[in-house]
């Protein structure tokens, strides 16, 4: 079994119970698409440490077009497809 970071394990252990009230209640409350997505960046960043600003890309479609914000790494984004 791969050695687990304490960091990690005592960041982990906070952030799901906060994360399984909050999944809860989006559950419960069939959100949408957009909302699933604000949370899953959030536990991205908050559980695995990622920057939610940088790290991680987002698809977005608006009137039958699709856009894409990549991180810094890929270089610049296309304003549409």
């Amino acid at each position: 079994m791969p050695n687990i970071p304490v960091r990690f394990t005592r960041r982990a252990r906070t952030n799901l119970r906060k994360f399984q009230r909050i999944l809860e209640s989006a559950r419960k409350r069939d959100v949408n698409e957009s909302d699933t997505s604000v949370i899953v960046k959030d536990m991205l960043s908050d559980l695995l440490g990622y920057d939610k600003y940088e790290e991680v890309t987002t698809e977005l479609a608006i009137r039958g077009h699709v856009l894409r914000s990549r991180n810094q790494d890929e270089g610049a984004a296309p304003l549409s497809d």
